[in-house]
């Protein structure tokens, strides 16, 4: 019988790793890991620094624009009150020359008015040489103003000479007081106590003015008398109805 070989086997080595070798890795890559959260910290810090920059020139220039905005604004309000002051002057300025060119326009009507009744006494010969005559008698209340009245008419002397005439005219007013008949004389009802006005004119001359009627007096005719220094030309007298002139 042939003899058989046997084989005799040995156990594997069991290779223990080396925990040193391990330990070293791991601080190494521990101490790579705080390196980088460190460099990654001041990289933050870094940034945030240049960004708070960034935001702090930002903010700079936001302060800048918006005190350049008020002072704009405050430039544009005084504009404002100047350009509104100055409509307002010009309003006031226009309405006074408005009013100034309303009566210039009434003066020129009156006086266009009083030239077309002149001309039509002359032409149908309705006046007398050397005779004095009460033309366009008005009468009218005047507003907002108690017992307040103001009155007008004209004065005329149609003779063909040019010679000036030199008087007074007088009023009067008719009425009752208490049931009882009364007449108030010039100087009681104008507002400067005046006892008459004077005339100077040529071929005629208007007579306006404001008279106050005393309370509880009640007005039925307003009486009109007028002479000049010429003993050629009579003292003329009239009398009108109290009458208010319709506009």
């Amino acid at each position: 019988m042939k003899q058989t070989s046997k084989i005799k086997l040995t156990p594997p080595k069991i290779i223990q790793p080396n925990i040193k070798r391990t330990l070293f890795l791991i601080m190494l890559l521990c101490l790579f890991f705080l390196a980088a959260i460190w460099f990654s910290y001041q990289y933050g810090l870094k940034e945030t620094a240049e960004i708070r920059t960034i935001i702090m020139g930002t903010d700079q220039q936001i302060n800048d624009q918006t005190n350049r905005l008020v002072m704009a604004n405050e430039k544009l309000n005084e504009q404002l009150v100047h350009c509104q002051s100055s409509t307002k002057i010009n309003q006031i300025a226009n309405n006074k020359v408005k009013q100034q060119i309303e009566q210039e326009q009434d003066q020129k009507l009156a006086l266009k008015k009083q030239n077309g009744l002149l001309n039509n006494l002359i032409s149908s010969n309705q006046a007398k040489d050397d005779a004095l005559q009460i033309m366009d008698f008005k009468l009218t209340k005047v507003p907002k103003k108690s017992r307040t009245y103001t009155y007008g008419f004209t004065i005329t002397h149609l003779k063909q000479d040019k010679k000036q005439l030199n008087g007074q005219v007088f009023f009067s007013v008719k009425g009752s007081q208490n049931n009882k008949k009364k007449y108030l004389k010039m100087n009681e009802i104008t507002r400067k106590k005046i006892s008459y006005k004077t005339l100077k004119f040529i071929h005629f001359q208007r007579i306006e003015g404001e008279i106050i009627i005393p309370k509880n007096f009640v007005p039925t005719a307003f009486i009109i008398s007028s002479k000049v220094k010429n003993k050629k030309i009579n003292e003329i007298k009239e009398r009108f109805s109290w009458e208010l002139t319709k506009k």
